[in-house]
């Protein structure tokens, strides 16, 4: 177990996870980390067709395969916090989505993972 207090974070701690996760709100997700950037796109629910990529990440292991993860969007001014808890197939989110906008979206929800592959699977 990681010692939570006085653990670090880092940026490629996730690379090569792809996870697909649904949010009690129908939302549908698919997520990739890799090369220190995350990507992902809603494939169903409220913002279905929203994707982004090459976002720059930060991780934090809590526990075994238990992280949380945070992006800052600058360009669409969104900032996403995710608690991925692979053991449980449990993902919970705390967002602000298009901050700068007239109609921003704050998001916190709990999702399911449905699937999860990792880089180095055979």
């Amino acid at each position: 177990m990681a010692n939570t207090l006085g653990a670090g974070s880092s940026s490629t701690l996730l690379d090569g996870v792809e996870l697909q996760y649904m949010y009690e709100d129908g939302g549908e997700v698919v997520l990739s980390f890799y090369d220190g950037y995350v990507r992902f796109e809603f494939l169903n629910g409220p913002l279905a067709g929203t994707k982004h990529e090459e976002l720059a990440y930060l991780s934090r292991e809590l526990d075994e395969q238990v992280y949380f993860v945070r992006w800052h969007n600058r360009d669409v001014g969104s900032y996403v916090t995710l608690y991925i808890d692979f053991p449980r197939s449990r993902v919970f989110g705390s967002a602000l989505i298009w901050y700068s906008s007239d109609n921003p979206v704050d998001l916190f929800d709990a999702a399911v993972i449905s699937r999860v592959s990792r880089e180095n699977d055979t």
